[in-house]
């Protein structure tokens, strides 16, 4: 019996799917010359943003470029994820919480810019389209754009509060997601697994052959 019990404990770890290192997995970087910041603020306006994940993906932080004084280190941000709906957004979040600032970089350029970060311990998406937005909590943060329309989402969508406003003009936003991508297993992880199923089955096979003949 304990042979058997961990005959099937390698099985299931040998074909197992596990995720790997903590990316970018969404890359929004600030392109072209900066076009100019808009209000951000959880309770008045704010923008939802389109983004596409292939895989399966935790979520464990968002970059968002804003234009200085807004964005040190320990300001209030909320945190919205929405579901997509057609072209749109769904009209509710899915994940709404309060977190802060924990990491703020300054960026060289001709106007200045500062690169925030906003970690939490991870959201499990699964492969789809999804909207997100981070906005002040006590505060506007002042959220950049860059070269009007290149690299831009897909969508964006202007929020007063929680309710949908209207759809802007493209504004290209700047901003990175962080997250772990979940592998596929390698092929031959997968056949070990199939190998290990057949030489199980058909040692308790022999097993209740041994028990019938006694």
């Amino acid at each position: 019996m304990r042979r058997a019990l961990f005959a099937l404990t390698l099985v299931a770890t040998a074909s197992m799917t596990m995720p790997s290192g903590a990316a970018v997995v969404v890359d929004r970087s600030p392109a072209g010359p900066y076009y100019g910041a808009w209000q951000n603020m959880a309770d008045a306006q704010n923008f939802l943003l389109r983004f596409e994940l292939s895989r399966d993906t935790r979520i464990t932080g968002f970059d968002i470029f804003l234009l200085p004084p807004g964005g040190e280190v320990g300001t209030p941000v909320v945190v919205k994820i929405r579901e997509n709906a057609g072209n749109s957004a769904a009209q509710n979040n899915i994940y709404e919480f309060d977190d802060a600032i924990d990491r703020a970089t300054p960026l060289q350029g001709p106007e200045p810019q500062r690169m925030s970060h906003v970690s939490f311990q991870g959201i499990l998406l699964n492969a789809g389209v999804y909207w997100f937005g981070v906005s002040g909590r006590d505060e506007d943060i002042g959220w950049s754009t860059f070269d009007q329309g290149v690299q831009s989402p897909a969508g964006q969508l202007q929020l007063q509060g929680n309710a949908i406003q209207l759809v802007p003009e493209v504004y290209s936003f700047a901003y990175r997601i962080h997250g772990t991508v979940a592998q596929v297993p390698e092929p031959g992880a997968v056949w070990t697994g199939i190998l290990g199923l057949v030489w199980l089955g058909a040692a308790r096979h022999r097993h209740e052959k041994t028990r019938a003949r006694q």
